[in-house]
C-alpha cells in the first residue's frame, strides 16, 4: 500500500488531532500535512516522531490551496485528503485502493460519510453522474 497512496491533511491549528491521526495511520503510508498556522513547534514534533510524514508550514492559504499545495509533493499513484476532525476506519484506505484499482477512469473516490457514530458502515457506494 505504501507506493500506492499518500494521505494529505490540510490543517489550521489542529495539532492535537493531527498527532492522533499519525499515531493510528500505518507507518508504511506516506503522509503530507499542510499546516496553515505556521506552527513551528508542531513541525518539529512531527518531524522527530513520524518519519513517514512531511509537514509544510503555510500562512493560511486556505483549505483548497492547501490540498493543491500538498498534491504537488505526492509521488504515489493516489492521494487521500483527510480532514483533521474526521475518523476513518482501519481498512478504509485499503478499500479505496481496491476500488480505484478496479475502475479504469475516475476523478474522485471517497468513503461515504456517516452521521451516526454508533453505526459502522463498511461498504463503499459507487455513484456515477
Amino acid at each position: 500500500m505504501k507506493k500506492l497512496i499518500t494521505v494529505i491533511i490540510p490543517s489550521y491549528k489542529s495539532g492535537k488531532l493531527i498527532i492522533s491521526h499519525l499515531k493510528k495511520i500505518s507507518k508504511k503510508i506516506n503522509i503530507i500535512v499542510v499546516e496553515n498556522s505556521g506552527d513551528i513547534k508542531l513541525k518539529k514534533e512531527i518531524e522527530k516522531k513520524y518519519k513517514n510524514t512531511k509537514i509544510y508550514l503555510q500562512k493560511n492559504i486556505g483549505y483548497g490551496r492547501a490540498i493543491n499545495f500538498g498534491a504537488n509533493y505526492v509521488k504515489t499513484k493516489y492521494f487521500f485528503v483527510m480532514n483533521p476532525d474526521t475518523v476513518i476506519y482501519k481498512d478504509t484506505l485499503q478499500k479505496l485502493i481496491n476500488l480505484a484499482e478496479k475502475i479504469k477512469n475516475f476523478g474522485m473516490i471517497c468513503p461515504e460519510h456517516i452521521e451516526n457514530k454508533k453505526k459502522k458502515n463498511s461498504k463503499i457506494v459507487e455513484k456515477s453522474e
